[in-house]
Parts: structure tokens; sequence; C-alpha cells
């Protein structure tokens, strides 16, 4: 089966990222609202993520084992699921 990269947004806190772990799946990256703060400023917190998902179907099932591995772990919105 193909892997698939699905991107999404959200606060993965470590235990949103801990279950995703926990299913078999990898996060790949984050990043947050693209400034830098000033200097000896907050940088933005990071709100968009990818996740690897190694054996799906296609990016909609890709999506489904994200979604099902998030649940309950906050609110995430915007999935999008493309070959890896």
């Amino acid at each position: 089966m193909p892997s698939y990269l699905v991107t999404f947004a959200g606060r993965l806190n470590d235990e949103a990222r801990g279950a995703v772990t926990r299913a078999g799946l990898l996060v790949t990256g984050g990043h947050g609202g693209g400034s830098l703060g000033a200097q000896g400023g907050q940088l933005p917190e990071i709100d968009h993520h990818t996740v690897r998902v190694a054996d799906a179907d296609s990016g909609q099932a890709a999506i489904e084992q994200v979604e099902a591995a998030l649940d309950d772990h906050g609110t995430f919105s915007g999935f999008e699921g493309r070959p890896e």
C-alpha cells in the first residue's frame, strides 16, 4: 500500500501526539502562523501539522486513520491527504 501525508490544523498537545504515535503514525512536521515575534517576543504556536500514514488505500483512508487517532484529543480541521 502507498504512504500518504495528511495535513491538518489544530493544537497538537503531548497527549494527542502520543495518541498519533501509539496508532503507528508519524508526525513529520508542523508550522505556525508564518511570522516571527519581535526580538525577545514569543513565536506563534505550531498549529498546522503533517502526519505520515504508512499504509492506506487512499487519501481519505489515511485521513480516517489520523482522525481516529486524534478522537477525544482536541478539535482539528482542514484534513487533506496526498500520496507521499
